[in-house]
Protein backbone atom coordinates (compact mmCIF):
# COMPACT_ATOMS: atom_id res chain seq x y z
CA UNK A 1 0.00 0.00 0.00
CA UNK A 2 3.05 2.25 0.32
CA UNK A 3 2.80 3.98 -3.06
CA UNK A 4 3.90 7.63 -2.58
CA UNK A 5 1.25 10.29 -2.04
CA UNK A 6 1.03 12.55 -5.08
CA UNK A 7 -0.41 16.01 -5.76
CA UNK A 8 -2.81 16.85 -8.56
CA UNK A 9 -2.02 20.55 -8.05
CA UNK A 10 -4.27 22.90 -10.04
CA UNK A 11 -6.25 20.55 -12.30
CA UNK A 12 -9.55 18.62 -11.78
CA UNK A 13 -7.78 15.28 -12.15
CA UNK A 14 -8.52 13.53 -8.83
CA UNK A 15 -10.08 10.54 -10.60
CA UNK A 16 -6.97 10.06 -12.73
CA UNK A 17 -4.76 10.11 -9.64
CA UNK A 18 -7.07 7.67 -7.83
CA UNK A 19 -7.22 5.36 -10.85
CA UNK A 20 -3.47 5.32 -11.31
CA UNK A 21 -2.97 4.55 -7.62
CA UNK A 22 -5.24 1.49 -7.99
CA UNK A 23 -2.89 0.18 -10.64
CA UNK A 24 0.38 1.17 -8.97
CA UNK A 25 -0.58 -0.62 -5.74
CA UNK A 26 -1.37 -3.83 -7.63
CA UNK A 27 1.93 -3.61 -9.50
CA UNK A 28 3.88 -2.95 -6.28
CA UNK A 29 2.24 -5.94 -4.61
CA UNK A 30 3.65 -8.02 -7.45
CA UNK A 31 7.14 -6.63 -6.99
CA UNK A 32 6.92 -4.07 -9.81
CA UNK A 33 7.18 -0.57 -8.32
CA UNK A 34 6.27 1.91 -11.06
CA UNK A 35 5.18 5.54 -11.42
CA UNK A 36 2.39 5.57 -14.01
CA UNK A 37 1.03 8.50 -15.99
CA UNK A 38 -1.95 10.44 -14.63
CA UNK A 39 -1.70 12.67 -17.71
CA UNK A 40 -2.59 9.69 -19.91
CA UNK A 41 -5.23 8.25 -17.58
CA UNK A 42 -7.13 11.55 -17.51
CA UNK A 43 -7.12 11.57 -21.32
CA UNK A 44 -8.27 7.92 -21.39
CA UNK A 45 -11.16 8.67 -19.04
CA UNK A 46 -12.61 11.41 -21.26
CA UNK A 47 -13.59 9.87 -24.59
CA UNK A 48 -15.26 13.07 -25.76
CA UNK A 49 -11.93 14.90 -25.37
CA UNK A 50 -9.51 12.40 -26.90
CA UNK A 51 -9.51 13.64 -30.48
CA UNK A 52 -10.60 17.24 -30.03
CA UNK A 53 -10.08 19.83 -27.29
CA UNK A 54 -12.92 20.30 -24.82
CA UNK A 55 -13.80 22.46 -21.83
CA UNK A 56 -15.60 19.83 -19.75
CA UNK A 57 -13.76 19.48 -16.45
CA UNK A 58 -13.34 16.36 -14.36
CA UNK A 59 -13.84 12.68 -15.11
CA UNK A 60 -14.80 9.36 -13.52
CA UNK A 61 -12.21 6.69 -12.81
CA UNK A 62 -14.46 3.94 -14.23
CA UNK A 63 -14.22 5.49 -17.69
CA UNK A 64 -10.44 5.26 -17.66
CA UNK A 65 -10.50 1.68 -16.37
CA UNK A 66 -12.96 0.67 -19.08
CA UNK A 67 -10.90 2.33 -21.82
CA UNK A 68 -7.71 0.56 -20.76
CA UNK A 69 -9.40 -2.84 -20.38
CA UNK A 70 -10.66 -2.64 -23.98
CA UNK A 71 -7.24 -2.01 -25.51
CA UNK A 72 -5.52 -4.86 -27.34
CA UNK A 73 -2.16 -4.21 -25.68
CA UNK A 74 -0.63 -2.35 -22.75
CA UNK A 75 -1.69 1.28 -23.02
CA UNK A 76 -0.87 3.08 -19.75
CA UNK A 77 2.62 4.61 -19.93
CA UNK A 78 5.12 5.58 -17.26
CA UNK A 79 5.10 9.07 -15.78
CA UNK A 80 8.57 9.76 -17.20
CA UNK A 81 7.34 9.05 -20.73
CA UNK A 82 4.05 10.94 -20.39
CA UNK A 83 4.61 13.52 -17.64
CA UNK A 84 1.80 15.20 -15.74
CA UNK A 85 1.31 18.94 -16.27
CA UNK A 86 0.13 20.65 -13.09
CA UNK A 87 -1.58 23.61 -14.80
CA UNK A 88 -4.76 23.45 -16.90
CA UNK A 89 -4.92 24.60 -20.51
CA UNK A 90 -7.94 26.79 -21.22
CA UNK A 91 -10.35 24.99 -23.52
CA UNK A 92 -8.16 21.87 -23.70
CA UNK A 93 -8.82 19.76 -20.60
CA UNK A 94 -6.92 16.68 -21.80
CA UNK A 95 -4.06 18.79 -23.19
CA UNK A 96 -4.03 17.12 -26.59
CA UNK A 97 -2.15 16.25 -28.63
CA UNK A 98 -0.40 14.08 -26.06
CA UNK A 99 3.38 13.70 -26.20
CA UNK A 100 4.73 10.79 -28.25
CA UNK A 101 5.84 9.01 -25.09
CA UNK A 102 2.21 8.74 -24.02
CA UNK A 103 1.82 5.94 -26.57
CA UNK A 104 4.46 3.77 -24.85
CA UNK A 105 2.21 1.67 -22.64
CA UNK A 106 3.63 -0.70 -20.03
CA UNK A 107 0.43 -2.10 -18.47
CA UNK A 108 -3.32 -2.30 -19.01
CA UNK A 109 -6.36 -3.01 -16.87
CA UNK A 110 -7.27 -6.69 -16.96
CA UNK A 111 -10.46 -6.66 -14.90
CA UNK A 112 -12.19 -4.17 -12.64
CA UNK A 113 -15.30 -4.44 -10.50
CA UNK A 114 -17.90 -2.09 -9.03
CA UNK A 115 -19.09 -2.31 -5.42
CA UNK A 116 -22.25 -0.77 -4.00
CA UNK A 117 -21.91 -1.05 -0.22
CA UNK A 118 -19.33 -0.39 2.48
CA UNK A 119 -19.51 -4.06 3.44
CA UNK A 120 -18.32 -4.93 -0.08
CA UNK A 121 -15.56 -2.34 0.28
CA UNK A 122 -14.38 -4.00 3.48
CA UNK A 123 -14.30 -7.37 1.72
CA UNK A 124 -12.00 -5.91 -0.95
CA UNK A 125 -9.76 -4.32 1.68
CA UNK A 126 -9.56 -7.64 3.52
CA UNK A 127 -8.27 -9.21 0.30
CA UNK A 128 -5.37 -6.70 0.35
CA UNK A 129 -6.67 -4.55 -2.50
CA UNK A 130 -7.77 -0.91 -2.46
CA UNK A 131 -10.94 0.83 -3.63
CA UNK A 132 -11.68 4.17 -5.30
CA UNK A 133 -14.59 6.21 -3.97
CA UNK A 134 -16.26 9.38 -5.23
CA UNK A 135 -17.44 11.65 -2.40
CA UNK A 136 -19.01 15.05 -1.84
CA UNK A 137 -16.81 17.02 0.53
CA UNK A 138 -17.60 18.91 3.74
CA UNK A 139 -15.76 21.86 5.31
CA UNK A 140 -13.94 19.65 7.84
CA UNK A 141 -12.41 17.63 5.00
CA UNK A 142 -10.24 20.70 4.36
CA UNK A 143 -8.93 20.92 7.94
CA UNK A 144 -6.04 18.53 7.32
CA UNK A 145 -7.19 16.33 10.18
CA UNK A 146 -6.21 12.66 10.55
CA UNK A 147 -9.82 11.84 11.59
CA UNK A 148 -12.88 13.26 9.82
CA UNK A 149 -16.24 12.85 11.55
CA UNK A 150 -19.70 13.58 10.19
CA UNK A 151 -20.80 15.41 13.34
CA UNK A 152 -18.01 17.95 12.76
CA UNK A 153 -18.76 18.30 9.05
CA UNK A 154 -19.42 22.07 9.17
CA UNK A 155 -16.27 22.89 11.11
CA UNK A 156 -13.45 23.85 8.84
CA UNK A 157 -12.15 25.82 5.94
CA UNK A 158 -13.91 27.30 2.96
CA UNK A 159 -14.64 24.67 0.32
CA UNK A 160 -13.65 24.82 -3.35
CA UNK A 161 -14.57 23.21 -6.69
CA UNK A 162 -13.64 19.75 -5.39
CA UNK A 163 -16.56 19.80 -2.96
CA UNK A 164 -19.17 18.66 -5.48
CA UNK A 165 -17.30 15.45 -6.26
CA UNK A 166 -13.85 14.20 -5.32
CA UNK A 167 -12.22 10.82 -5.94
CA UNK A 168 -9.90 9.20 -3.42
CA UNK A 169 -8.58 5.75 -2.57
CA UNK A 170 -9.73 3.71 0.41
CA UNK A 171 -6.67 1.78 1.59
CA UNK A 172 -7.76 0.36 4.95
CA UNK A 173 -10.03 0.72 7.97
CA UNK A 174 -9.87 0.74 11.77
CA UNK A 175 -12.49 0.33 14.49
CA UNK A 176 -14.11 3.43 15.99
CA UNK A 177 -15.18 3.81 19.64
CA UNK A 178 -18.97 3.44 19.93
CA UNK A 179 -19.16 6.61 22.02
CA UNK A 180 -18.47 8.67 18.89
CA UNK A 181 -21.72 7.47 17.29
CA UNK A 182 -20.04 7.57 13.87
CA UNK A 183 -20.35 3.90 12.90
CA UNK A 184 -18.25 0.86 13.64
CA UNK A 185 -15.18 1.85 11.61
CA UNK A 186 -13.44 4.69 9.88
CA UNK A 187 -11.94 4.24 6.43
CA UNK A 188 -8.33 5.23 5.81
CA UNK A 189 -8.07 7.15 2.55
CA UNK A 190 -5.13 8.25 0.43
CA UNK A 191 -5.77 11.64 -1.14
CA UNK A 192 -4.11 13.41 -4.07
CA UNK A 193 -3.45 16.79 -2.45
CA UNK A 194 0.11 16.13 -1.41
CA UNK A 195 1.54 15.08 1.97
CA UNK A 196 0.38 18.33 3.62
CA UNK A 197 -3.23 17.12 3.70
CA UNK A 198 -4.39 15.03 6.65
CA UNK A 199 -1.55 13.01 8.14
CA UNK A 200 1.07 12.73 5.41
CA UNK A 201 -1.64 12.65 2.73
CA UNK A 202 -3.91 10.19 4.57
CA UNK A 203 -6.95 10.57 6.80
CA UNK A 204 -9.64 8.35 8.33
CA UNK A 205 -13.25 9.05 7.32
CA UNK A 206 -15.93 7.79 9.66
CA UNK A 207 -18.49 5.29 8.40
CA UNK A 208 -21.24 7.86 9.00
CA UNK A 209 -19.37 10.49 6.98
CA UNK A 210 -18.88 8.03 4.12
CA UNK A 211 -22.53 6.98 4.04
CA UNK A 212 -23.78 10.56 3.98
CA UNK A 213 -21.23 11.97 1.54
CA UNK A 214 -20.86 9.20 -1.04
CA UNK A 215 -21.99 10.04 -4.56
CA UNK A 216 -24.20 7.90 -6.78
CA UNK A 217 -21.13 6.43 -8.49
CA UNK A 218 -20.35 2.96 -7.11
CA UNK A 219 -17.05 2.14 -5.48
CA UNK A 220 -14.57 0.45 -7.83
CA UNK A 221 -11.52 -1.81 -7.53
CA UNK A 222 -9.17 -3.54 -9.97
CA UNK A 223 -8.86 -7.33 -9.80
CA UNK A 224 -5.80 -7.79 -11.98
CA UNK A 225 -3.61 -6.14 -14.62
CA UNK A 226 -2.21 -7.31 -17.93
CA UNK A 227 0.82 -6.35 -19.99
CA UNK A 228 -0.45 -7.44 -23.40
Amino acid sequence: MGVPIRDQKFRPTCSAFAGVRLLEVLMAQNGDQQNLSEQYFYWASKDECQSKPCRNKGSWVGNGLKYSSLQSKADIPLEKDCPYVKFSQTGNETQIPLKNGCQSGVVKVGEYKYHNTLDEVIEVLNSNRIVTASMKLTPNFYKNSPLILYKNRNEGSKMDAHAQGHAMNIVGYVKLPQVLNEGKVCFIVANSWGEGWGEGGYSCLSEKWMLNQRQANPFVSVNYLAKN
